[in-house]
């Protein structure tokens, strides 16, 4: 028979056992995603881009292609544009301070408003995410991809 001091240190350890495991991080990089998100369906890596570049891809529609590259149609997605700009401090000193704005996308393109703001405001060190993105399998369901990070050089 355990003795109350051997149950509490049970149940005590138990609970740290339990609070070590729900703060564990979840990396987005170990799940499995079924559909990989391209832009402009390219198969290049694109996590850093030119601004030139960029500009002409951004405007281009992202689709998501399987293991065997099979092309599938992209219900919606999320953009974070992270605008980095150089701004003063109370004390006149300068600060690089980043800016975001998102938007919720249906379909597979960005609006020309969008593309528009893109050519004329990225610049280098700004980094766009593009998340949430939604692919429609072959079994029409929809299915999340993994997410793109772009970062202009």
């Amino acid at each position: 028979m355990m003795s109350i001091r051997s149950k509490i240190g049970f149940i005590i350890s138990i609970g740290c056992l339990i609070t070590l495991f729900s703060f564990s991080e979840n990396d987005q990089n170990t799940r499995k995603y079924r559909y990989t998100a391209h832009l402009g369906c390219m198969d290049n890596d694109i996590s850093t881009l030119g601004k030139e570049s960029f500009d002409s891809l951004i405007s281009l529609p992202l689709c998501g292609k399987d293991s065997s590259h099979t092309v599938f149609p992209i219900q919606g997605f999320d953009i974070i544009y992270a605008e980095r700009g150089l701004y003063q401090d109370s004390a006149g000193l300068p600060i690089i301070f980043t800016d975001y704005t998102t938007m919720q996308c249906t379909g597979n393109t960005l609006s020309k408003n969008w593309v528009d703001l893109f050519k004329e405001r990225s610049y280098k060190g700004d980094t766009v995410f593009i998340e949430n993105i939604k692919v429609l399998g072959s079994d029409n369901k929809s299915y999340q991809a993994k997410a793109l990070k772009i970062i202009i050089k």
